[in-house]
């Protein structure tokens, strides 16, 4: 499986169904780090969830 950044991949990403709203990782990956770092889950007080664009819930 490959990641794909719209940053980098936009030729490729634009042939894909719906590109507009694909293409920023680095984005959920930045906020994950900022809320698993945070006291709220330290303190097992923050509850996570990611949706993705095919329906899936981690």
């Amino acid at each position: 499986m490959t990641l794909l950044d719209s940053s980098y991949h936009h030729r490729a990403m634009r042939m894909l169904e719906n590109p507009d709203k694909r293409g920023r990782p680095d984005i959920v990956h930045f906020c994950l780090l900022e809320a698993l770092g945070s006291p709220l889950n330290v303190n097992r007080k923050l509850s996570t969830i990611v949706h993705t664009y095919d329906g899936k819930i981690i």
